[in-house]
């Protein structure tokens, strides 16, 4: 079995769940890697885990707990300390329930897809057929002003949600480039 390499840096946490950022790197005669930070002893790789980025708030994530809202991607919106619990959507959740998503996620869910029910494609095509044969001036341009309304809304949100993704994956890369400088 390959053993676990950290780096200099890493957050991690021990198995009896203590946590700190590897400082120093000891090479033991028997070739294995010890971790530690000082004033703490060594730990083998085997004892420590590396431990997730710390949710922010803004951050998007992804629900993995059991329940109806498992798998849906949401933002955080608040951190409440007291029980350490994240606000995502509108909905307290444990941190270990959410899942941090990656820059290429986020990239993926930030152009959703409008889905029409059957309901509203009907009523567009008969909007559109009345405009067309003249049946129904009545009403037509206060039907076709809200119609442009709703549109230039729900445009002026996905321009919104692209450059809210395209900010957080700026700031993604800025603090990948500062992590590497440091290393």
């Amino acid at each position: 079995m390959t053993s676990l390499i950290f780096n200099l840096d890493d957050a991690v946490e021990t198995t009896n769940g203590t946590r700190f950022k590897i400082s120093q790197i000891w090479k033991k005669p028997d070739g294995s890697l010890a971790y530690s930070d000082f004033n703490l002893r060594w730990f083998s790789a085997g004892d420590l885990r590396l431990v997730e980025e710390e949710l922010k708030i803004g951050d998007w994530v992804e629900v993995i707990s059991e329940g109806y809202v498992k798998g849906k991607i949401l933002q955080i919106k608040a951190l409440k300390d007291s029980c350490g619990q994240v606000l995502a959507g509108n909905i307290y959740f444990g941190p270990d329930s959410l899942r941090k998503l990656t820059p290429e996620e986020i990239q993926q869910h930030s152009h959703p897809k409008i889905e029409l029910s059957q309901e509203a494609k009907d009523k567009i095509r008969a909007l559109v057929s009345d405009a067309i044969t003249g049946k129904s001036h009545i009403g037509i341009n206060e039907r076709l002003s809200a119609i442009e309304k709703r549109l230039a809304f729900v445009e002026k949100f996905q321009r919104d949600q692209d450059d809210l993704v395209g900010r957080a994956m700026r700031d993604g890369v800025a603090e990948i480039l500062d992590f590497r400088r440091k290393a």
